[in-house]
């Protein structure tokens, strides 16, 4: 179920970690189904029962739980212009011999939720939002030093 503390509440908390958590729901979803195209131990059922039960993609589960390349989850995604935009930018940056995954832009969106929740005033998610950006600036900062003791300087 979403989030009842933040239904509770209402008013802006609720408008903008409704925003916040239904994003991270179809994120999980997207990222689920790409990881699991070749576990064949894993039927659409199954799959299925792992999405959570909100987000913007809750009702196409069912098709995106038998989804087994980028081609047949594109063409589930076409209502959906964010996500279908996200693959097709991630295909086209392949061909070119580009790195910007599909991760990076969920990244960047997650960032982009995170920073309006921030701009807002009078409600909760401000605290929810200012913590999950620092988490992603001590995950940049562990990938540096990795970078740094790998000396890959660039």
């Amino acid at each position: 179920t979403q989030s009842t503390w933040g239904m509770k509440l209402g008013g802006v908390t609720w408008e903008v970690m409704k925003e916040i958590l239904e994003f991270e729901a179809d994120r999980f979803v997207l990222t689920l189904t790409r990881n699991t195209y070749e576990v064949r131990e894993l039927d659409p059922d199954d799959r299925e029962r792992l999405y959570p039960t909100f987000g913007t993609l809750r009702d196409v589960h069912d098709g995106l739980s038998r989804c087994y390349s980028d081609d047949e989850l594109r063409e589930r995604l076409r209502p959906f212009p964010e996500f279908a935009e996200m693959l097709e930018a991630e295909r086209a940056g392949e061909r070119e011999g580009r790195l910007s995954g599909m991760e990076t832009r969920f990244m960047e969106r997650a960032v982009a939720l995170h920073k309006d929740a921030l701009a807002r005033q009078f409600h909760y998610g401000g605290f929810y939002s200012w913590i999950k950006l620092k988490e992603l600036e001590v995950n940049n900062l562990m990938w540096i030093a990795e970078c740094i003791v790998q000396n890959m300087r660039h």
